[in-house]
């Protein structure tokens, strides 16, 4: 299993963000780093395929991405926003709407794994059915976490996941993710400290280029 990213420019108005980037990724979890404003989330959009590049492809196992339908491949790479996070009237309401659309119909909805998640991830039970508006921004983060983690895509990415949690919390968050990313490809940008260490494999964002960090 692999992602390759090849070629790929994309500019924003006159500022080039990535200028002809190529890199590859593999089953684990890599860390994509990068000041403010280097370009990582759009580079995780791109790969979500929320935004077209300028220029160049990506390939998932030989396969150009681009030539697959892209609801089809939202349901192979997934992505947790960094902020406006879509979630229902509760958070179980969240957690299993997923599940009803026809890409996911195969996947089953483990309410077992979800109560484990929660405890690690230091919230109730009872939060599933709190009205979503009543929740904290670290709250809901954890819920677009776990949402994202019980559908078990082969690409997953993750924009600043534990920015919003407790230094505890981001790292049982982290560490359940390190192992999680065994099977799967998994990306993830993080200005925490503590992200450093559970990464496999750290790559940079510099200057438009993609670098081993």
């Amino acid at each position: 299993m692999v992602l390759e990213v090849k070629n790929l420019s994309f500019s924003i108005g006159k500022r080039q963000l990535f200028d002809n980037i190529n890199f590859k990724l593999t089953k684990g979890l890599t860390l994509l780093k990068g000041e403010s404003g280097s370009g990582k989330t759009t580079l995780l959009r791109i790969i979500n395929r929320l935004i077209k590049p300028e220029e160049g492809n990506i390939f998932f196992s030989g396969s150009d991405i681009s030539a697959v339908d892209e609801f089809i491949w939202r349901s192979v790479c997934m992505m947790m926003k960094q902020k406006g996070f879509y979630i229902a009237e509760t958070p179980l309401e969240t957690l299993m709407l997923p599940f009803e659309f026809k890409n996911n119909r195969k996947k089953n909805f483990d309410a077992k794994e979800v109560y484990y998640l929660l405890s690690l991830f230091g919230l109730r039970r009872e939060i599933l059915y709190d009205k979503a508006s009543n929740l904290s921004g670290g709250e809901l983060q954890r819920i677009a976490f776990i949402r994202l983690l019980i559908l078990k895509p082969d690409v997953a990415l993750f924009d600043e996941p534990v920015s919003a949690v407790d230094n505890k919390t981001a790292g049982n968050m982290l560490g359940f993710l390190k192992e999680y990313c065994n099977d799967r490809i998994c990306l993830i940008t993080s200005h925490d400290p503590v992200a450093y260490s559970f990464a496999d494999r750290i790559i940079e964002l510099k200057n438009g280029k993609v670098v081993d960090g």
